[in-house]
């Protein structure tokens, strides 16, 4: 012990264990302020071994002659906060106020940090702590070493042969000798980090130094070569890596393929982000993506949130497109914010360069979504009384290439609403409730111009009629409710006025036309419940009749035009609903009575539904006459099936098998008008399977998402049989999954989806691969489907490195949750 300066304890005090210190010194064990802390004693003690009592002076006088020596082992004292520190082992020896020597078993704890070792010296008046093979755990980590050297009031020391885990990110840094500056900060020298096994990793980074900022949530490794397994594949000077929150940095590059016909071939690109923390209430993410066919394109994704709302700017930017030798882009915009209360407003705004861009450079959601590309700004208000808004709302319609054209598609310039709830009158036994509207319907060059289009092929005129609408609806509604059941009669009066303007099939010279419609309801219902046992649980079963009676007098509408109107989706809400349209432009005349009853079975610990049964039948007392309603050849979207007879019928026959089926007919017409049959089994995270047969009566076929402002015009309309599968299994242990969706049109015998993906998870590495086909165009010969350039095919591939970046641009796995109901991507923990 020539060589390790111990202070001169004159006796020894006494032996004790575990007990010793918290019993007899734990007052004088509180920490004093202004201590001095040696920090280079562990190179001379690294040659020694464990101190023993024998080696303790005699009994006198202490002596504290070594700690006022400056040398290069002396730090200037530091000013600590008081708290205690508790000591435990199998035994301690020392002297108040003096040197405490704890053997076997030891654990010293103070705050937040514990530290373990086989032996430890422990001073008390420097507050300088030395031991050896050491476990110190802190706020935010856990490191193990040899030997240590450490002071518990300024929370910095050096460890020598250590290794540091992160709790977030799993994340492991080895070094010959990590410095920890503070509780939020240490450096490793010769470091070695990775997020997988230390005695046979699949992927690690050696460095000169490694820094570790919690405060920063980063760490900072220099002279950094990036290895999987003994293959070095990267060297770079510096490298950041977040730890555990969003951090400025490179993330995860991605590589694929996309195959349309705007192309001779396969267009590969490698995708590789940057990620930009600006703030903690914005931030972006810039990306360079090179196509092999294509050429550049940078994206930008701008984040922002204020206090009262957020938004998003993102582009994509190719300057020139090598085989068109065009400048091709797409723009998304969008704003929410709250300006006071009750009051909002927003925007939103989307552009791209041509028509092909999203067959080009998207996948099938992208594709079918985005054929019509909203432009909006609103403001509303909306207190506890009601609702007013007033919205602006155009679109850029898209005609890609081998796909029938997309009709133009009506922009309002504006829409006003004003809607007052249901307000208590006559001394609360009627409620008065009012829906009113003001819209401007405008289309071709003048619409296109105010809402900023720049596609020329957009601003040619349009064969639509435009016209202002003003629609107002009062109605008094007397509900009569209890425990047992309700009645609700309710008188209504629709008054719908439009002013056209010229147009060629209709008031050729523009005019005025009206529309005014009483509209009279009953709506009532029962309940009734009682207990009931099934396989020893103990449920409660419901009965639940309706009766709904509407009358609505007939009225020719086949004057009026169709701004945004189409059948509404028939399920079993909509037998009791009013109007069997969307929109204001038709009210069906009605002389009907519906029936139906529901049926809920629910478990009565949990109140989990385990079944719900509904069935529904509207009775025409008067037969609908669809001539009232105009041209089927011309308002070919008011014409779809509209089923008098629903059934719903949904069970959750356990955690992890659910089932559900419906059933449509029209008995006017003796005809069934579609029906499905779905199944999920799902008994496991990473294990679910979904399938589902339908069949729809005259289905249109769109290749994109159509709506009621749009011209009417799908490809074609079929008695469609369709097969939708898809799930996600594990492959050949829980580390591999495969997924998939099949989306199969029986009728025509044609896929309309095909994607396949495969995921593994390494524990601290993941990849993803993805191939997905579909339908990009609807080319019909001889009234018939073709297949010939009908598809587009992509492919992705993705790394995901566990500790380095937890976030990725373009991540294969969205496609794969947007396709397969219950996806959970591999490196979610099961």
């Amino acid at each position: 012990m020539s060589k390790f300066r111990l202070p001169a304890i004159k006796c020894i005090v006494c032996l004790v264990v575990v007990e010793y210190i918290t019993n007899i010194y734990a007052d004088d064990l509180s920490v004093q302020a202004n201590k001095s802390i040696a920090v280079n004693n562990l190179d001379q003690l690294i040659a020694t071994s464990s101190p023993t009592v024998a080696e303790f002076p005699s009994c006198s006088n202490k002596d504290d002659y070594w700690s006022a020596q400056k040398g290069d082992d002396y730090i200037p004292q530091a000013v600590a906060s008081e708290s205690t520190l508790v000591l435990s082992a199998n035994s301690v020896t020392g002297q108040k106020d003096g040197v405490h020597l704890a053997n076997g078993d030891v654990v010293a704890y103070k705050d937040s940090q514990t530290l373990t070792a086989t032996w430890l010296i422990y001073n008390q008046n420097t507050s300088q702590t030395v031991g050896e093979d050491v476990v110190l755990t802190k706020e935010y980590d856990v490191m193990q070493g040899k030997w240590i050297d450490y002071s518990f009031d300024l929370s910095s020391g050096v460890i020598k042969q250590a290794t540091a885990k992160d709790y977030k990110t799993g994340m492991y840094v080895t070094g010959d000798s990590i410095d920890i500056v503070d509780k939020d900060k240490y450096r490793a020298h010769n470091s070695f980090i990775t997020s997988c096994d230390l005695k046979d990793p699949a992927w690690h980074i050696t460095s000169k130094t490694t820094d570790v900022d919690y405060q920063d949530s980063q760490g900072v490794a220099r002279n950094a070569t990036f290895y999987v397994e003994s293959l070095p594949i990267a060297y770079t000077p510096y490298m950041q890596f977040p730890l555990g929150k969003r951090h400025s940095g490179f993330l995860i590059p991605q590589i694929g393929s996309l195959n349309s016909s705007s192309y001779p071939g396969m267009n590969m690109f490698i995708d590789i982000p940057f990620y930009w923390n600006m703030a903690p209430n914005y931030d972006m993410t810039i990306a360079a993506r090179y196509y092999s066919l294509s050429g550049l394109m940078v994206s930008d994704q701008f984040r922002y949130l204020t206090e009262n709302g957020g938004g998003e700017i993102y582009t994509e930017q190719m300057p020139n497109d090598e085989q068109t030798g065009e400048h091709r882009y797409y723009w998304n915009m969008q704003d929410n914010h709250t300006i006071a209360p009750d009051w909002t407003i927003g925007y939103t705004f989307n552009e791209v360069s041509d028509d092909n861009y999203f067959v080009d450079f998207g996948n099938a959601n992208s594709f079918s979504d985005n054929i019509n590309l909203e432009r909006s700004a609103y403001l509303r208000y909306k207190p506890y009384w009601g609702l007013f808004d007033i919205k602006f709302q155009g679109y850029q319609t898209l005609n890609p290439s081998n796909q029938p054209p997309a009709p133009n598609i009506y922009s309002t310039v504006p829409q006003i609403n004003f809607n007052l709830n249901p307000l208590p009158v006559y001394e609360n036994w009627l409620n008065f409730n009012l829906n009113s509207q003001f819209t401007v319907f405008k289309s071709g060059a003048f619409a296109n111009n105010l809402i900023g289009s720049s596609n020329q092929e957009d601003n040619q005129d349009s064969p639509l009629q435009d016209g202002n609408r003003v629609v107002i609806y009062p109605s008094l509604t007397m509900p009569i409710k209890s425990s047992w059941g309700y009645i609700t009669p309710k008188f209504g009066y629709s008054y719908t006025h439009y002013n056209l303007s010229p147009y060629a099939d209709f008031y050729p010279n523009g005019g005025e036309v009206a529309r005014e419609l009483p509209i009279t309801s009953v709506d009532s219902g029962l309940y009734f419940d009682r207990p009931v046992n099934w396989f020893g649980d103990s449920f409660v079963q419901t009965l639940e009749p309706r009766l709904y009676y509407l009358y609505i007098p007939q009225t020719n509408q086949a004057d009026l035009p169709v701004f945004d109107t189409a059948t509404a989706t028939p399920n079993l809400n909509q037998l009791f609903s009013e109007n069997r349209f969307s929109g204001y432009d038709r009210i069906n005349s009605a002389n009907d009575i519906t029936l139906g009853v529901t049926s809920r079975l629910l478990n009565d610990n949990t109140g989990a539904e385990l079944a719900n049964w509904g069935v529904g039948y509207r009775h025409y007392l008067t037969p609908d006459n669809n001539l009232l309603y105009g041209s089927f050849t011309q308002f070919g979207q008011l014409y779809q099936p509209t089923p008098n007879f629903i059934a719903e019928l949904n069970n959750n026959w356990a955690n992890n098998i659910s089932t559900a089926a419906t059933f449509q007919y029209d008995s006017m017409f003796q005809n069934v008008d579609g029906y499905s049959l779905m199944l999920r089994y799902n008994p496991a995270p990473h294990k679910v399977i979904n399938a589902k047969y339908a069949y729809q009566f005259q289905m249109p076929v769109f290749f994109y998402s159509w709506t009621p402002a749009q011209g009417y015009a799908p490809a074609f309309t079929e008695n469609q049989k369709a097969v939708d599968l898809s799930g996600q299994w594990p492959l050949f242990s829980e580390n591999w999954l495969l997924d998939g969706r099949f989306n199969y049109d029986l009728t025509r015998e044609q896929m309309l989806t095909g994607l396949t993906g495969l995921e593994y998870n390494g524990g601290c590495w993941s990849v993803a691969l993805l191939y997905e086909q579909f339908v990009t165009n609807a080319t019909v010969n001889n009234g018939q489907f073709s297949t010939q350039s009908a598809y587009t095919q992509a492919y992705f591939v993705q790394f995901n490195f566990g500790g380095l970046a937890g976030v990725g641009t373009g991540d294969p796995t969205n496609e794969l949750r947007n396709n397969i109901p219950g996806y959970a991507p591999v490196t979610v923990v099961r």
